[in-house]
Order: C-alpha cells, then sequence, then structure tokens
C-alpha cells in the first residue's frame, strides 16, 4: 500500500465493515483476525519494553475485542518469557465470543488477572498493579467507543493518564474517538499506537494526533483485495459484485 499511514486511513464504520465481510464473506474467523492483531502488538510492546528498560507488561483489558486482543498480547508475551497481569475491565453483560475465548486460554496458562470491579478506587487500583518496572498495554477500549467515557472506565483511564509509565495503545488509545481523533471524557499519553488493519482517522486528527504517540500499523490478513476496494472508495461486499455478473 503506498502513501503515508495517515493516507490509508478509515473510518471506525469502514474498518468494522471490513471485518464484518473478512469473517462473513471471505470465512477468516475473527479469532484469527484477533490473533494476528495480537501477535502484531506483542512485538511492539515488546521493543517499547526495551527501549524503556522495562521487563515487565500490565495489559489493561476492557469488555469488547480490543480486550480480546490484549489478552492475545498477554499471551505471547508469557510465551516470550515475559511476566504479565492482565487488568481487566469487564462488562456488566459479558464479553465478545472471542474475548472470552482468549481470556480462557490465558486463564489456562495460569496467566494473573485482576479484575477492576465497578466503583474502585482507580487511584489506589492503578498504586496496587503498575509498578516502576512495568509497560502499560491499553487494550479497554477500541474503535467501538462513541460516546464519552464514564463511572470506573473513565476513573482508570484519567489515572493511567497521570503516570509516567511508558504506554503502548492496542488499535486507538482508549477514550479516543476513532473517526474525529476527539478525547472522549479522558485519554492518556501514548508511547506508541499500534492500529489494526487499516490506521484510524482519528489517530491523525485534533488531539489524537498527539496522543496516540508513535503509530505503527499491523498487517491482520485481511484479504488484499479488500482493502483495495476500501481505499480506492469502491464498494465493499462481492456479494452485489457478484449478483450483476450472473
Amino acid at each position: 500500500m503506498a502513501g503515508t499511514l495517515r493516507d490509508i486511513a478509515v473510518t471506525r464504520e469502514t474498518m468494522r465493515e471490513l471485518d464484518r465481510i473478512a469473517i462473513e464473506e471471505y470465512g477468516i474467523p475473527g479469532l484469527i483476525l484477533m490473533e494476528n492483531a495480537g501477535i502484531g502488538c506483542t512485538r511492539a510492546a515488546i521493543e517499547l519494553m526495551t527501549r524503556t528498560e522495562k521487563s515487565r507488561a500490565v495489559i489493561f483489558a476492557g469488555p469488547g475485542n480490543n480486550g480480546g486482543d490484549g489478552f492475545v498480547v498477554a499471551r505471547h508475551l508469557m510465551n516470550s518469557g515475559y511476566e504479565t497481569l492482565v487488568c481487566h475491565l469487564a462488562g456488566s453483560s459479558g464479553g465478545t465470543a472471542d474475548l472470552d475465548t482468549n481470556r480462557r486460554i490465558y486463564e489456562n496458562m495460569d496467566g494473573l488477572i485482576s479484575i477492576i470491579e465497578e466503583g474502585v478506587s482507580a487511584s489506589a487500583f492503578i498504586y496496587d498493579h503498575v509498578p516502576d518496572d512495568v509497560i502499560i498495554v491499553d487494550a479497554l477500549f477500541g474503535t467501538g467507543l462513541t460516546k464519552p467515557l464514564e463511572g470506573t472506565a473513565l476513573e482508570i483511564v484519567r489515572e493511567l493518564s497521570r503516570t509516567k509509565t511508558p504506554k503502548l495503545a492496542v488499535d486507538v488509545p482508549s477514550g479516543l474517538c476513532a473517526n474525529t481523533g476527539k478525547v472522549l471524557g479522558a485519554c492518556a499519553q501514548m508511547e506508541m499506537t499500534i492500529c489494526l488493519g487499516l490506521p484510524k482517522k482519528g489517530l491523525f486528527e485534533e488531539e489524537g494526533a498527539d496522543l496516540s504517540g508513535e503509530v505503527h500499523w499491523v498487517d491482520i490478513s485481511l484479504p488484499r483485495d479488500l482493502v483495495d476496494r476500501a481505499l480506492n472508495n469502491e464498494a465493499l461486499s462481492k456479494k452485489g459484485q457478484s449478483d450483476e455478473d450472473s
């Protein structure tokens, strides 16, 4: 793909449709997309730990697929010999199936998990779980965030923004609008943001241009012809094309 990352950036709606078509029309399981995303973010996390001379990672995982990516990162970091802790902000209605699968795998590997309970003191939680020798992997909220953070999620992100701990965001920094780059309640400064599939427009707009830090792109195995259609503003689904050709 030619051009800068900003040149190929897409909206959350386009990215969501790319994921849907990859899964439903091409038959690529969501777990494979999540696995590829997590592997790419793991490489970046190891680079950040090496650069900042940190030896452990604390992964903040949210209730959706961004949190599932975080569990994949935690698993691969463990397999690479790094100590990990996942701080899981679980939703009241349960997580997605892919998130649940990756959390279960991590648990079966005896991975450490600390649940972020609703109403917990965010400052005390961060103090207890984020020591000096770690990096933070932010996998709380991704492109699906469309309204301001509130409650415990808001307080946790606010406290994360106050720490000087090196941070890496999975796809989009939590609290940043993926389309506009505006902050939705709170957002921490990242050293690196690893965008998945394609970059999101908000990483280069408004506050997002600064808060995202270094922006890197990870291939999650979306079909090349599908990505090309998105970048050329063509119809994404092949179904309509097949009907016309028949």
